[in-house]
Protein backbone atom coordinates (compact mmCIF):
# COMPACT_ATOMS: atom_id res chain seq x y z
CA UNK A 1 0.00 0.00 0.00
CA UNK A 2 1.11 3.45 -0.46
CA UNK A 3 2.66 5.12 2.11
CA UNK A 4 0.70 8.67 2.54
CA UNK A 5 4.00 10.67 3.98
CA UNK A 6 5.88 10.23 0.72
CA UNK A 7 3.29 11.51 -1.35
CA UNK A 8 2.85 15.21 0.14
CA UNK A 9 4.01 17.54 -1.31
CA UNK A 10 6.05 20.63 -0.09
CA UNK A 11 4.76 23.28 1.69
CA UNK A 12 5.91 25.68 -0.90
CA UNK A 13 3.75 24.00 -3.57
CA UNK A 14 6.81 21.81 -5.53
CA UNK A 15 5.20 19.48 -7.15
CA UNK A 16 8.24 17.55 -6.79
CA UNK A 17 7.56 14.80 -3.55
CA UNK A 18 9.44 15.88 -0.33
CA UNK A 19 11.97 13.46 0.79
CA UNK A 20 11.51 11.17 3.94
CA UNK A 21 13.02 11.74 6.79
CA UNK A 22 13.49 9.69 9.88
CA UNK A 23 10.49 10.09 11.48
CA UNK A 24 9.05 8.61 8.56
CA UNK A 25 11.15 5.16 8.84
CA UNK A 26 10.84 4.99 12.37
CA UNK A 27 6.77 5.47 11.89
CA UNK A 28 6.81 2.61 8.86
CA UNK A 29 9.54 0.02 11.00
CA UNK A 30 6.92 -0.14 13.88
CA UNK A 31 3.88 -0.27 11.64
CA UNK A 32 5.84 -3.53 9.83
CA UNK A 33 6.87 -4.53 12.92
CA UNK A 34 3.13 -4.92 14.20
CA UNK A 35 2.22 -6.35 11.21
CA UNK A 36 4.58 -8.82 11.14
CA UNK A 37 3.83 -9.92 15.05
CA UNK A 38 0.41 -10.41 13.98
CA UNK A 39 1.25 -12.40 11.21
CA UNK A 40 3.56 -14.61 12.89
CA UNK A 41 1.03 -14.92 15.78
CA UNK A 42 -1.58 -15.57 13.29
CA UNK A 43 0.82 -18.55 11.44
CA UNK A 44 1.41 -19.98 14.82
CA UNK A 45 -2.08 -20.52 15.94
CA UNK A 46 -2.63 -21.73 12.28
CA UNK A 47 -6.29 -22.98 11.05
CA UNK A 48 -9.40 -20.44 11.08
CA UNK A 49 -7.27 -17.53 12.92
CA UNK A 50 -4.55 -17.94 9.74
CA UNK A 51 -7.13 -17.94 7.03
CA UNK A 52 -8.95 -15.03 8.56
CA UNK A 53 -5.59 -12.77 9.55
CA UNK A 54 -5.20 -13.42 5.34
CA UNK A 55 -8.76 -13.03 4.59
CA UNK A 56 -8.01 -9.35 5.57
CA UNK A 57 -5.08 -8.96 3.96
CA UNK A 58 -7.03 -9.88 0.41
CA UNK A 59 -10.00 -7.73 1.36
CA UNK A 60 -7.60 -5.13 1.68
CA UNK A 61 -5.65 -5.88 -1.54
CA UNK A 62 -8.48 -6.15 -3.02
CA UNK A 63 -9.86 -2.45 -2.19
CA UNK A 64 -6.31 -1.35 -3.18
CA UNK A 65 -6.30 -2.81 -6.87
CA UNK A 66 -10.24 -2.06 -7.29
CA UNK A 67 -9.49 1.84 -6.58
CA UNK A 68 -6.07 1.59 -8.15
CA UNK A 69 -7.60 0.75 -11.46
CA UNK A 70 -10.67 3.11 -11.24
CA UNK A 71 -13.58 2.91 -13.06
CA UNK A 72 -17.26 2.70 -12.93
CA UNK A 73 -19.27 0.36 -10.42
CA UNK A 74 -16.62 0.56 -7.46
CA UNK A 75 -18.72 -1.45 -5.00
CA UNK A 76 -20.38 -3.48 -7.48
CA UNK A 77 -16.85 -4.56 -8.31
CA UNK A 78 -15.37 -4.91 -4.31
CA UNK A 79 -18.78 -6.58 -3.43
CA UNK A 80 -17.91 -9.78 -6.19
CA UNK A 81 -14.62 -9.59 -5.23
CA UNK A 82 -15.37 -10.07 -1.06
CA UNK A 83 -17.80 -12.87 -2.09
CA UNK A 84 -15.01 -14.77 -4.22
CA UNK A 85 -12.55 -14.25 -0.99
CA UNK A 86 -15.86 -15.76 1.09
CA UNK A 87 -15.93 -18.43 -1.00
CA UNK A 88 -12.25 -18.98 -1.94
CA UNK A 89 -11.11 -18.92 2.19
CA UNK A 90 -12.66 -22.47 3.07
CA UNK A 91 -11.84 -24.07 0.06
CA UNK A 92 -8.43 -23.40 0.62
CA UNK A 93 -8.56 -24.03 4.29
CA UNK A 94 -9.29 -27.27 3.58
CA UNK A 95 -7.20 -27.78 1.02
CA UNK A 96 -9.53 -28.23 -2.20
CA UNK A 97 -7.03 -27.63 -4.79
CA UNK A 98 -9.88 -27.49 -7.72
CA UNK A 99 -12.54 -26.17 -6.22
CA UNK A 100 -10.39 -22.93 -4.99
CA UNK A 101 -9.03 -22.66 -8.39
CA UNK A 102 -12.38 -22.79 -10.05
CA UNK A 103 -14.51 -20.32 -7.17
CA UNK A 104 -10.87 -17.85 -8.02
CA UNK A 105 -12.10 -17.82 -11.68
CA UNK A 106 -15.25 -17.76 -11.77
CA UNK A 107 -14.69 -14.64 -9.12
CA UNK A 108 -12.77 -12.97 -11.53
CA UNK A 109 -15.26 -13.82 -14.12
CA UNK A 110 -18.04 -12.34 -12.40
CA UNK A 111 -16.15 -9.22 -11.57
CA UNK A 112 -14.85 -8.41 -14.64
CA UNK A 113 -18.67 -8.49 -15.39
CA UNK A 114 -20.19 -6.19 -12.35
CA UNK A 115 -17.17 -3.83 -14.03
CA UNK A 116 -19.32 -3.63 -17.01
CA UNK A 117 -18.73 -3.23 -20.92
CA UNK A 118 -15.74 -0.56 -19.38
CA UNK A 119 -11.86 -1.39 -20.71
CA UNK A 120 -10.94 -2.11 -16.55
CA UNK A 121 -12.94 -5.06 -16.67
CA UNK A 122 -9.96 -7.30 -17.30
CA UNK A 123 -8.07 -5.64 -14.70
CA UNK A 124 -11.05 -6.29 -12.65
CA UNK A 125 -10.94 -9.74 -12.77
CA UNK A 126 -7.14 -9.53 -12.19
CA UNK A 127 -7.62 -7.58 -8.87
CA UNK A 128 -10.15 -10.22 -7.98
CA UNK A 129 -7.63 -13.42 -8.79
CA UNK A 130 -4.80 -11.70 -7.26
CA UNK A 131 -6.41 -11.01 -4.42
CA UNK A 132 -7.90 -14.53 -3.92
CA UNK A 133 -4.11 -15.96 -4.93
CA UNK A 134 -3.00 -14.66 -1.13
CA UNK A 135 -5.22 -16.73 0.26
CA UNK A 136 -4.80 -20.07 -2.28
CA UNK A 137 -1.54 -19.74 -1.19
CA UNK A 138 -1.95 -21.73 1.70
CA UNK A 139 -2.26 -24.54 -0.56
CA UNK A 140 0.75 -24.39 -1.72
CA UNK A 141 2.48 -24.18 1.93
CA UNK A 142 1.21 -26.83 3.67
CA UNK A 143 0.92 -26.02 7.24
CA UNK A 144 1.17 -27.93 10.52
CA UNK A 145 -1.79 -28.71 12.70
CA UNK A 146 -0.67 -26.28 15.71
CA UNK A 147 1.87 -24.43 14.52
CA UNK A 148 3.79 -22.09 12.10
CA UNK A 149 5.31 -24.47 9.26
CA UNK A 150 8.69 -23.73 7.72
CA UNK A 151 7.52 -23.01 3.74
CA UNK A 152 5.48 -20.58 5.72
CA UNK A 153 8.12 -19.01 7.89
CA UNK A 154 10.69 -18.68 4.42
CA UNK A 155 7.93 -17.33 3.05
CA UNK A 156 7.21 -14.62 5.35
CA UNK A 157 11.27 -14.52 5.97
CA UNK A 158 11.88 -13.68 1.74
CA UNK A 159 8.98 -11.54 1.41
CA UNK A 160 9.87 -8.79 4.71
CA UNK A 161 13.60 -9.11 3.73
CA UNK A 162 12.96 -8.08 0.18
CA UNK A 163 10.32 -5.62 1.54
CA UNK A 164 13.04 -4.28 4.47
CA UNK A 165 16.02 -4.12 1.61
CA UNK A 166 13.22 -1.79 -0.71
CA UNK A 167 12.55 0.51 1.46
CA UNK A 168 16.13 0.83 2.96
CA UNK A 169 17.30 1.46 -0.65
CA UNK A 170 14.70 4.25 -1.02
CA UNK A 171 11.68 2.05 -2.99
Amino acid sequence: MTEPSTERRRPNGDPRPRPLDRRDFSVRARRRLRHAGLALVAAWIGGFWFMSFWFVAAALALWEWQRLIDGERLWARIGVGVLTLLAVAPLALHGAKYGTLAAMAAGAVAAGAAAGRSAGAVWTGAGVFYAAAILAARLCCKPARHTASPPILWLFAVVWGADTFASSAGG
